[in-house]
């Protein structure tokens, strides 16, 4: 928002900032955000980054506003601190925001939501809600079925077993 706000004389220069912008953010391994910055240079005018465009478009990477507080990304790290701090009621909950957007914006890969998934699944077991706990854990082996991670899935299956055992007593 910023840079669109930011006098500059010609449109080049603007694209050169965003095209800068992009690499700074793809150096930070945030490569949704460096996406919509290549894809910003190139509106205007600047096609310097159509290769770094494609190379991200064919890992999957979908483009995402780094100034959208509703980015399902930056909602997914707030979760990730909640849940890094065991505060596993709030990541759920965070985590929750992060799928409704998501499902609405498409941007986290499938491997970030299926990661989303699973972390919801566990703040469930650590707060011993056995019962949502399953519900995810299942939704999270039918999203790695797909993705075809098959060590995953058994280490899933291994815990839904255990879950299973803990509601059977």
């Amino acid at each position: 928002k910023k840079i669109l706000q930011m006098d500059f004389k010609d449109s080049e220069l603007r694209g050169t900032v965003w095209g800068i912008l992009g690499e700074i953010y793809e150096g930070l391994k945030k490569k949704e955000y460096a996406l919509f910055c290549y894809r910003q240079s190139q509106k205007f005018g600047n096609r310097k980054y159509r290769k770094q465009i494609a190379t991200l478009e064919e890992e999957n990477i979908r483009a995402d506003d780094p100034d959208d507080k509703e980015s399902p990304s930056l909602i997914k790290r707030k979760a990730d601190i909640l849940f890094n701090q065991q505060k596993y009621t709030d990541a759920v909950k965070t985590y929750l925001d992060a799928v409704k957007i998501n499902n609405q914006k498409k941007v986290l890969s499938d491997t970030d939501h299926a990661e989303v998934i699973m972390k919801i699944a566990y703040s469930y077991i650590n707060v011993q809600d056995f019962n949502n706990a399953k519900v995810y854990l299942q939704e999270v082996k039918r999203l790695y079925t797909k993705l075809k991670k098959d060590e995953d899935i058994k280490a899933i299956d291994s815990t839904l077993n255990k879950l299973n055992s803990l509601m059977s007593t």
